[in-house]
């Protein structure tokens, strides 16, 4: 044992001791590449006149931890562990959901988020591969119209800022992976999306259009052309949206929604939308699933509003009401939220 320490002293030198310095700069270098991030929600949900003909009042819980770590000067990582429910619209957990084998059992969880993030030329062109939040702009007063903001795509997308009143986005996400005989590619949609801003007659305009390609998916193809244009004025935001399913050729193809929210002081606001959306004006599957009924062949139209506070920089309260009418069923979702980020 001594001529194999010997040895190993021979090949290897001494080895030193870290001391205090030495560990504190390396922990010091390791707290100021990673970013850490929670962020946990209770809810509080009750829906009247359900299609069944019942009512339904249940507690629900999201929870969220990512990470994200500067790897070099031009590169980040980034991953989130979630709740799940098996429904990427839904990554909620409902008290007393069972596992299957009990009914107090908790939550799944799953890693909603892997990416890297690319940033060469001072960020101009910024590329991100993996599963990754929504890199696309949206509706500033409700923005899930078309893709419901709890859906993480998987894929690659490219970010392109323009300066103070131009950019583009695109996106090429995988929607499922197939591997059966007969199977040619996988499901998947392209989406193409510019950008404009600009300030006129004392309104902070912003506007952007998108071309979401889906292929692969079978009758559900589809290719959907959104619009969107916001206007800002000191605690006021109004927005007008709509879109329309180029592939569709039944006339149930066009979509729209209203938007207007105010700051009524530094910490509380209220909201409301009004929307109209024909059957098939969207692939529904990936959009919001708020509102307390899917679009079926009669369409869709409602409203969402509400009230909410920042009851400090990491808290904020939201009381909000959600309806839907399909013209045979106009169920009402109310909802209370409490979320706190740290």
């Amino acid at each position: 044992m001594l001529l194999l320490a010997s040895l190993g002293l021979a090949c290897f030198g001494p080895q030193e001791t870290p001391t205090a310095s030495d560990l504190a700069a390396m922990t010091a270098s390791w707290e100021e590449s990673i970013d850490f991030s929670a962020h946990l929600r209770l809810r509080a949900e009750s829906t009247f006149d359900q299609p069944n003909g019942e009512d339904r009042t249940r507690g629900r819980l999201r929870f969220r931890l990512g990470a994200q770590a500067q790897v070099t000067e031009e590169l980040r990582a980034e991953v989130r562990l979630s709740t799940a429910s098996g429904d990427a619209n839904n990554p909620h957990w409902d008290f007393g959901a069972s596992n299957g084998s009990d009914t107090v059992s908790g939550s799944d969880i799953v890693l909603d988020r892997i990416n890297l993030t690319y940033s060469p030329n001072n960020g101009c062109l910024t590329w991100k591969a993996g599963k990754m939040g929504n890199p696309l702009a949206v509706n500033p007063v409700y923005g899930e119209w078309l893709w419901d903001a709890d859906i993480q795509p998987a894929g690659l997308s490219a970010i392109w800022d323009g300066g103070a009143s131009l950019g583009a986005r695109a996106g090429y996400w995988i929607l499922d992976e197939e591997n059966a005989a007969g199977d040619a590619s996988d499901p998947a949609v392209t989406v193409l999306q510019f950008l404009a801003s600009q300030a006129w007659r004392g309104i902070d305009w912003d506007f952007h259009t998108s071309l979401w390609n889906y292929s692969n998916e079978g009758p559900n193809e589809a290719q959907v052309w959104d619009v969107m244009l916001a206007g800002r004025q000191g605690a006021w935001t109004a927005s007008a949206e709509a879109f329309q399913n180029l592939d569709d050729d039944t006339d149930e193809d066009l979509g729209w929604a209203l938007g207007v929210q105010a700051k009524i002081n530094d910490t509380d606001g209220v909201f409301l939308n009004y929307f109209d959306f024909e059957a098939n004006a969207n692939l529904w599957e990936f959009g919001q699933d708020d509102v307390p009924i899917a679009p079926g062949p009669m369409g869709l139209t409602g409203f969402i509003a509400g009230y909410q506070r920042n009851w400090n920089e990491r808290t904020n309260v939201k009381l909000w009401a959600l309806q839907g009418d399909d013209e045979i069923d106009d169920p009402l979702r109310v909802r209370l939220d409490v979320q706190v980020s740290f």
